[in-house]
């Protein structure tokens, strides 16, 4: 596959982030976020800065409370959405 083809598919897995953003799913984020690293993997070099920041990028939270499961539910589904928002992402 040619530069050209990765390129669109790029635009594709961006385009994708409003389902992302609409539906709270994380099998699909990390469906997502792997297919969209193959393709980073073969634009630019895995020691770039650009495809390390976007490997490190967290889309859940790191903070559990034991007993709290609405909280932490919402505490994950902001993450998730500052993941894909707030990264520069869309």
């Amino acid at each position: 596959m040619d530069k050209k083809q990765e390129l669109s598919l790029l635009k594709e897995k961006i385009t994708y982030i409003d389902t992302l953003l609409g539906d709270y799913n994380t099998e699909n984020l990390r469906q997502w976020r792997e297919e969209t690293l193959m393709i980073l993997d073969i634009l630019i070099d895995q020691e770039s800065k650009y495809f390390n920041n976007f490997e490190n990028i967290r889309y859940s939270s790191a903070v559990i409370t034991m007993g709290h499961y609405e909280d932490n539910l919402e505490r994950h589904k902001e993450a998730y959405q500052s993941g894909l928002v707030e990264k520069g992402l869309i």
